[in-house]
């Protein structure tokens, strides 16, 4: 299917370990890899920050800001997490989590993945398999970082490793209201399709302006 949406109306029979196979296989698995690459700079960039290098105890620091953000309601996931100290639904001061999947963490991830697909000769739609990928990366991530300090896992990024809990994050997805794909896509830089980047007021105001004298 790759090989005919980049190539219509050329007849090919795909065949594995023929010329064209590996070439391909190479470039849906480098899109990939773009995943955890990025998931691990931009986690990495984040525990960079004055907040954590500048703590008295930057290693119970970063656990304990791990052990938040892998909450199911945590920052690793929503913009506006639930509240760090109120763990229960049900208790005062507690607030629902707002934004799923629109935070910083998850669009930084998926933006150079955005940068690349830009000017595909066919769309596919909303990022459903492409928000999967993000957050299970990051997820992975941030589960490096669980003792305070990094500690590499050579587990691969593969279906074997990760393809079940990438379908539960895409299942989520499927159920994105169109207004959460548009915010989605406006943070990844994507315009919508029928729309043309608009002037600035200052800009415009240069145009429009005419002295009343010379």
């Amino acid at each position: 299917e790759a090989f005919q949406r980049a190539n219509p109306g050329i007849q090919y029979t795909l065949v594995y370990g023929d010329t064209v196979h590996p070439k391909i296989c190479s470039l849906l698995y480098g899109r990939r890899a773009m995943f955890p690459i990025q998931a691990l700079l931009v986690v990495k960039r984040h525990f960079d920050g004055d907040e954590f290098i500048k703590a008295e105890d930057p290693v119970s620091v970063i656990a304990d800001y791990i052990a938040y953000a892998l909450r199911s309601n945590g920052p690793m996931l929503y913009r506006t997490p639930a509240p760090k100290d109120i763990i229960n639904p049900k208790q005062v001061g507690y607030t629902a989590p707002q934004d799923y999947c629109e935070l910083p963490f998850l669009i930084d991830v998926l933006k150079p993945f955005v940068k690349k697909i830009a000017g595909s000769k066919y769309d596919y739609g909303f990022l459903h398999g492409a928000v999967g990928l993000a957050a299970v990366a990051l997820e992975k991530q941030f589960r490096m970082w669980r003792t305070g300090t990094f500690v590499h896992n050579p587990e691969d990024f593969s279906r074997d490793t990760a393809g079940d809990i990438i379908d539960d994050y895409i299942d989520n997805t499927i159920s994105f209201p169109d207004h959460r794909w548009a915010r989605i896509n406006a943070l990844c830089g994507i315009l919508p399709k029928d729309s043309t980047p608009t002037i600035s007021v200052s800009s415009k105001s240069r145009h429009v302006y005419v002295p009343s004298s010379p």
